[in-house]
């Protein structure tokens, strides 16, 4: 939590990670095979080996690849798992049996709930690798992933009192700014937030406004 980090595997693919996140991999990869396992969020830009396809294993699903790049979002406490392409072509598949792969394509996204289809849809990628330039990108982001992100970020865990506001934020906002700066902006939302500290815990209380 609280970071972001860059790696090279042994292959010499790229791997940006974002925070709260982990990567699994070998200290060298199989003759016939490149396999890791990711939980939370990372930017990849796999090195071309047709003889060795690349795969990522997140949440109940398996991407492959020969050579792209892709950011996937797969945190446990998320809903879904989101694959967004931005160059190259990957496919998909998930533990549903019934299920069939996907293959994506550049400026898709597929979205795979536990169990069910994989979804796959165009969007603007901006938004989902922004992370990876420094940026929180809020593009009709609603209040809860906002603040998830801004929360494994700043290294604070997120509260609420009284009911979840429905509100969506919209807009750029440098990580390198202070967490009061990000709050200020958040407040025009129609929000108040309390910072404080219990059992060593970080902790961000949301209240709406009445």
């Amino acid at each position: 939590r609280g970071g972001m980090y860059q790696i090279t595997l042994p292959d010499g693919t790229k791997v940006w990670l974002n925070a709260a996140s982990s990567l699994k991999y070998p200290m060298s990869f199989a003759k016939n095979e490149r396999k890791v396992i990711l939980v939370g969020e990372a930017f990849f830009e796999v090195t071309k080996d047709r003889a060795r396809p690349f795969s990522v294993l997140s949440k109940g699903q398996e991407i492959e690849v020969l050579g792209t790049e892709f950011n996937v979002n797969a945190y446990p406490e998320n809903e879904s798992s989101k694959t967004t392409l931005i160059t190259g072509k990957v496919k998909l598949s998930n533990n549903s049996q019934s299920a069939q792969p996907v293959y994506l394509q550049p400026g898709q996204q597929s979205t795979n709930t536990d169990g069910g289809d994989i979804r796959v849809g165009n969007v603007d990628t901006a938004p989902f690798t922004a992370w990876k330039e420094g940026m929180f990108y809020f593009d009709e982001t609603p209040l809860s992933e906002a603040l998830h992100q801004i929360g494994r970020w700043y290294n604070i865990e997120v509260r609420y009192k009284g009911n979840v506001p429905q509100t969506h934020f919209y807009g750029r906002i440098k990580r390198s700014k202070p967490l009061k700066e990000v709050l200020d902006v958040l407040e025009e939302g129609g929000l108040r937030f309390e910072l404080s500290k219990r059992e060593e815990k970080n902790i961000l209380f949301v209240i709406p406004l009445k």
